[in-house]
């Protein structure tokens, strides 16, 4: 009962609000017949609005508008509680005159986060659209007119206000929004007078200000028809904010409806192009489309849209212009986008890039960042800046700022791959490690066998007729450990893709797949090994539990994330090809690592059973063996051997005493800790 009459208050309200916007709006289109289709555009959507807010789910009329109804592509949840909810907020906004600490009011953009959240998730998933965070637009804009104005004379209020701003994908269009706030607070504080169109104003008159900006400054492209009117809306209830009345013009020239990767090209040069581009790949896109994307588009071997909305906004910026973009990070790391990535800083600046990690959209797991790019390039580029985003405060936190040329020297030898979790101290380490061997020059990778059918040819159990041999998932891979409960009826003309026919039985190097880090495990050959690991071989078996020893330390790990995948915070595909690029050291002892991985494997089995030997266990892995880890891959850095030698005495002891460790001396883990500290980035998360 609370919730009906709580509701039916936002219903009275948002009918009066309905009706006071339709009078103010009625008065000025009397005044100004040029807005009549404008008015047509707007009157539409309050319609749909008030009919959602009155219950259309009982009103057949409504039904069909399609804006906001309740139609099977275009809903989700119930769209009564989702619009009475945010009406709530919406209608305690004074449309008066009012503080300017806060120039433009957020809650004017309920409207379209209204419409974002009616779409179904299948929908917005095929479209790869997802309403960006009032905040994280901030933060895109600030930084790309941060980066903008970095040239001493374009902080200027008349240069602010000849700037050409485009977001080429503005759905609603919460990125002008947010740009025009930050173009208010800007020009406010740079002068106390400005000119427009020859008459100067007092920079406390915002809505003048704003209204020339919405003319002439700021423009914005989208597939959806329906988004850009929202679009228009919000920005004229941010004008009618602003000036205490309705103003005399709905903003609508410079929105248009526009496919920016199909459309025709233009000749039209903008200073700063910003978004949140639409993410999908176009494999679900008809024959003719991806033709028109092929034709016009440098990137051939995969169409992410993200990496196609760059090369088209790079093209539309006019010479030092800035573009601001939120994107994918796997963007920044696939070996899909070296190319990509290689020719794009070879012609224009990278400026800024900002981690915003997992949980940017609500619902959404993938991994974001920010990237700024200007487009040249300049003589004098300035360095890179790297930075993390802070969703809670919108703050960018900077890391590291790094000249361009160390930059780019560091990130070639790995694909150039945009690099986001470094400082300048590890520089040094990084570089050393891009003149080692990489791994895939001394064994061969493969993925496991691909049944086609899991539950046709997987079982808990052998079973009589068949033939069924032991099998590995990823999940069946630990540190130095294996466990086996599955089996697979190998029968490799049935198998989509079967593999080696003698899996089985050779030794191997056996990875999960799906995890933030490599976890390893050495196989003597008793195991099959399905496609969610990994699988080394074509190498001896010294060399073998030495890799294996390798990727299970701290060292690896460290490098994976740094460089492989940004430090994602979600597990990840392990493929082959990264693995791959994983470097070794030059010359390891092979015979003390395979003892230390012997070692291991044997305390990780007694560990099962014995607090004792668990402890002991985690002694040898994080201590003693990542100690030898970082000794092999820098031996220039450490003077003092005698941890080394000792443990090399004690490993060699244990070829005629199986595994009988005895008591162990604690001055030796005290050393190799001490060794550790010099390396104190391997703790860093």
């Amino acid at each position: 009962m609370v919730t009906q009459i709580r509701n039916g208050r936002v219903i009275r309200k948002a009918v009066r609000l309905r009706n006071y916007i339709l009078e103010e709006l009625g008065e000025s289109i009397g005044q100004q017949s040029n807005l009549r289709t404008q008015q047509i555009i707007f009157l539409h959507i309050l319609k749909e609005m008030d009919g959602n807010l009155k219950g259309f789910q009982r009103n057949q009329e409504y039904q069909k508008l399609g804006l906001f109804a309740n139609s099977p592509g275009n809903s989700q949840g119930d769209p009564y509680s989702i619009l009475t909810g945010k009406a709530g907020l919406f209608l305690d906004l004074d449309f008066g005159p009012r503080d300017d600490k806060s120039i433009l009011d957020t809650r004017i953009l309920f409207l379209g986060s209204v419409y974002e959240a009616l779409k179904s998730q299948e929908r917005r998933k095929h479209r790869g659209v997802y309403y960006t965070p009032y905040g994280l637009a901030q933060t895109i804009c600030r930084l790309s007119l941060d980066s903008f104005e970095s040239n001493e004379c374009n902080s200027k209020a008349s240069n602010l206000l000849g700037l050409r701003i485009l977001d080429n994908a503005c759905g609603s269009g919460i990125f002008l929004f947010a740009m025009l706030e930050e173009l208010l607070k800007r020009i406010k504080t740079s002068a106390r007078t400005v000119v427009l169109s020859n008459i100067s104003v007092k920079t406390n008159r915002l809505d003048a200000i704003a209204s020339y900006l919405l003319r002439h400054s700021l423009f914005g492209h989208d597939l959806d028809e329906d988004a850009i009117n929202i679009a228009q809306a919000q920005l004229w209830l941010a004008l009618y904010h602003l000036a205490g009345a309705a103003p005399s013009f709905i903003p609508g020239r410079n929105l248009r409806v526009a496919d920016t990767l199909v459309s025709e090209e233009s000749d039209d040069q903008y200073d700063i192009i910003i978004g949140n581009p639409p993410y999908m790949r176009l494999t679900s896109r008809d024959v003719k489309y991806k033709h028109a994307i092929k034709k016009r588009y440098s990137l051939t071997r995969e169409y992410n849209t993200h990496a196609l909305f760059i090369q088209a906004s790079m093209a539309q910026l006019r010479k030092g212009g800035i573009l601001g973009y939120l994107i994918h990070k796997n963007l920044l790391t696939l070996d899909t986008f070296s190319s990509f990535r290689q020719s794009l800083v070879a012609t224009n600046d990278l400026i800024h890039l900002s981690d915003c990690g997992p949980g940017v959209f609500s619902g959404v797991t993938a991994e974001t960042a920010i990237i700024v790019l200007q487009k040249g390039p300049t003589i004098d580029p300035s360095s890179v800046t790297l930075s993390v985003y802070d969703s809670k405060t919108g703050d960018c936190s900077v890391t590291a700022a790094i000249d361009h040329e160390p930059y780019f020297n560091l990130i070639s030898p790995w694909n150039n791959r945009y690099l986001l979790s470094i400082s300048p101290e590890i520089i040094p380490y990084l570089l050393h490690m891009s003149r080692l061997p990489l791994l895939n020059t001394e064994v061969t990778i493969k993925r496991g066998i691909e049944t086609g059918s899991n539950r046709r040819f997987i079982s808990n159990e052998p079973k009589s007729d068949g033939n069924w041999m032991p099998l590995l998932r990823g999940r069946d891979i630990a540190k130095y450990d294996v466990k086996s409960s599955v089996y697979l009826n190998y029968k490799p003309d049935e198998l989509a893709k079967p593999g080696r026919r003698d899996l089985q039985h050779i030794p191997k190097v056996v990875v999960q797949q799906n995890s933030e880090h490599p976890i390893a495990s050495f196989d003597s050959g008793r195991f099959l090994v399905l496609n969610s690991a990994n699988y080394m071989f074509n190498a001896s078996e010294e060399m073998l539990k030495t890799i294996c020893v390798l990727l299970n330390s701290k060292l690896i790990s460290w490098f994976f994330k740094t460089v492989m995948t940004n430090n994602a915070g979600l597990t990840v595909n392990l493929l082959p090809n990264n693995l791959g690029r994983i470097p070794i050291p030059s010359s390891p002892d092979l015979t003390l690592f395979s003892m230390l991985c012997d070692v291991l494997v044997h305390l990780k089995s007694a560990s099962k059973s014995s607090l004792e030997e668990s402890a002991r266990f985690k002694i040898w892995h994080e201590i003693l063996a990542e100690t030898f880890v970082v000794e092999a891959y820098f031996p220039h850095l450490i003077k003092d051997k005698k941890v080394f030698n000792q443990l090399r005495i004690i490993l060699n002891s244990l070829q005629s005493r199986s595994f009988d460790l005895g008591p162990f001396d604690e001055k030796i883990a005290v050393s190799a800790k001490r060794i550790l500290k010099e390396f104190e980035f391997l703790n860093h998360k």
